[in-house]
């Protein structure tokens, strides 16, 4: 929201979620930082 010429004005966007393959891969990167914290933390 802002103001222009004494008017509020919105901008109003529309997103998309991500596709199976994006999700596929953000899952596997998420587990791979999991297990390099776990083998960090047994040292």
């Amino acid at each position: 929201m802002y103001l222009k010429h004494g008017y509020a004005k919105v901008l109003i966007g529309v997103g998309q979620g991500k596709k199976l393959y994006d999700k596929r891969e953000t899952l596997k990167r998420k587990e791979q930082d999991r297990e390099m914290a776990r083998a960090m933390k047994v040292r």
